[in-house]
């Protein structure tokens, strides 16, 4: 991320249109998610408003960086949500 730059969060990435409503989010293992329309991931019943606090939840609440933990499938490929994130103009 750059210097300066405001946090990007799921929600700037539904309305920059590389992710979806309702759109299918894997983890290591194969675990599943699901993006809400208000930019939250909806795991295991719960909604939560950082791809972090939901590869936590996964994680039986251990610290992970859920933009590295959670991949979209995009373009024909699953990419990582970190890499969708620098596909926004700063």
């Amino acid at each position: 991320m750059q210097h300066g730059r405001s946090p990007i969060s799921v929600k700037d990435l539904l309305d920059a249109h590389l992710l979806a409503v309702g759109q299918e989010l894997r983890g290591p293992n194969d675990v599943r998610c699901r993006i809400t329309s208000a930019g939250w991931l909806r795991f295991g019943g719960t909604d939560y408003r950082s791809p972090s606090t939901a590869a936590s939840a996964v994680r039986h609440g251990t610290a992970v960086n859920g933009w590295s933990f959670w991949q979209a499938y995009f373009d024909h490929e699953w990419i990582h949500l970190a890499d969708l994130r620098n596909m926004i103009p700063g």
